[in-house]
């Protein structure tokens, strides 16, 4: 079912596609305006629609008109998309660290990806200016998005498996198997560097899309949204959805109530924000996991199969007000 247009839902897959439709192409390598900004090296190929897409989600920007989709993704340039797209606010104390100073475009961003666990560092370096793999890419990302598989026989489909890592074979698993890494003839590539095109590529499959106002979004009752998405605002309600994927509450909000109101999640609601009263008094949902600290979960009985509460957190039952800590 086609998505409604709504204040504060952006980059929703319908509408990538029209924009994508009515762009120029001038060239192979041609110039392309994206929300009035122009990129003059974004390619007619299998990467556009990705690149289109980071650029436009404000995950990806450009330096003096060019975007460099065939560049090596550096760890810095990654920890940056992450930390916007989850929209992080918390900073952890990255001063321990001897390659990384105050005075870099990237240290902001960095303690922010170190704080909500994207990067932990060697306790002596970050590398921010090293080139990341593609197999370090996967881990990150399944451990953001707390995608987890035990089951490594889905990565005999890739004649170079067994040059992925021990330690990463677990978290390539999880990406594979949920769709979002196909491979190329083939082969999975674990040992190369992720480059920038890749990586959007990507981070479009695994988000379709951000809610970024407080409001209420209201859609006909039923309606299925097919791709995860991404919570960034305080104070938000989301009605009558259907979601086989991910809903994730973002790093980013940290206070306030978000409400999920006759939904019926199958996949997995995700909170990764903090301090926050997530409302899930109605609808169903398979699976709820909290990464956050200082949430309170308010729950419609037994409407709730499986939740993960974690650590400081709080579970508030609706049906007999009484609140439990755990």
């Amino acid at each position: 079912m086609s998505l409604l247009m709504k204040k504060g839902w952006f980059v929703m897959k319908n509408l990538l596609k029209k924009i994508v439709s009515i762009i120029c192409v001038v060239a192979l390598l041609g110039s392309f305006t994206v929300f009035g900004a122009e990129y003059k090296d974004i390619p007619d190929d299998w990467s556009k629609e990705g690149l289109v897409k980071a650029i436009e989600a404000g995950l990806l920007n450009g330096d003096g008109g060019f975007v460099r989709p065939t560049d090596p993704m550096t760890r810095a340039e990654m920890g940056t998309i992450m930390t916007r797209a989850f929209g992080a606010v918390k900073t952890a104390d990255i001063s321990m660290f001897k390659d990384v100073k105050k005075d870099d475009w990237f240290y902001d961003y960095m303690a922010k990806a170190v704080a909500m666990g994207a990067f932990k560092g060697d306790g002596e370096n970050l590398r921010p200016n090293s080139n990341i793999s593609r197999q370090e890419a996967m881990v990150v990302l399944s451990r953001l998005f707390a995608m987890e598989s035990d089951n490594l026989s889905i990565l005999d489909q890739f004649k170079d498996k067994n040059k992925i890592q021990d330690w990463a074979k677990a978290g390539v698993a999880a990406v594979v198997e949920s769709g979002y890494v196909k491979g190329s003839d083939g082969m999975v590539n674990p040992a190369a560097n992720i480059t920038r095109a890749e990586f959007a590529t990507i981070m479009s499959r695994m988000v379709g899309g951000y809610f970024v106002t407080s409001s209420v979004f209201t859609y006909p009752e039923g309606t299925v949204i097919e791709e995860n998405i991404v919570i960034r605002s305080e104070s938000m309600t989301l009605k009558n959805i259907v979601s086989p994927g991910i809903i994730i509450i973002g790093d980013g909000v940290d206070g306030g109530e978000i409400t999920l109101e006759n939904v019926t999640s199958t996949g997995m609601v995700l909170i990764r924000g903090n301090n926050l009263t997530a409302d899930l008094t109605t609808g169903t949902y398979k699976n709820v996991k909290v990464l956050g600290t200082g949430v309170t979960v308010k729950i419609g009985g037994d409407n709730i199969e499986s939740l993960d509460i974690g650590e400081g957190n709080t579970i508030d039952f609706d049906m007999t007000g009484e609140e439990v800590a755990e």
